[in-house]
């Protein structure tokens, strides 16, 4: 059970990074009978909150009455919550939850940023069942 979440969270943010890709890379012409209307979404021009919305819509098929992954933002920070339910979970799973979640946290921004410009920064954080913070980091542009 340990081993099987520690691999669902390191695929969660795998497929996170690979989403934040493939939104921001959508080009297209759209022409009608009465106007003409060029839309181009190119890399980069993705909203923050039409990508929260995406990432919900993904991780709430994934959640269970163990884990619970939510995006949302603060301002222009976009957060990834991880809720643990299950009792003595997030003890279990310790350290190597935590280095595989915040291990991708660079390049978590990195790639969220090219998509999303308006992102400031992305904070990774770890929950209990009640809400309490048990963990958290936030990462930005690296100097």
């Amino acid at each position: 059970m340990k081993k099987t979440l520690i691999i669902a969270l390191a695929t969660v943010l795998t497929a996170s990074m690979m989403l934040f890709a493939a939104c921001g890379n959508n080009s297209e012409d759209q022409t009608t009978e009465e106007t003409t209307t060029t839309t181009t979404e190119a890399a980069g021009t993705a909203s923050l909150q039409d990508f929260v919305e995406t990432q919900n819509g993904i991780f709430s098929s994934m959640n269970s009455e163990e884990l619970a992954i939510v995006v949302s933002s603060e301002g222009t920070t976009l957060v990834y919550t991880y809720q643990f339910f299950a009792d003595g979970l997030y003890e279990d799973l310790g350290v190597n939850a935590w280095d595989n979640a915040a291990g991708e946290g660079q390049l978590l921004f990195d790639t969220a940023k090219a998509a999303v410009p308006e992102i400031t920064a992305v904070k990774i954080v770890f929950e209990d069942a009640g809400g309490t913070v048990l963990q958290s980091q936030e990462f930005t542009a690296q100097d």
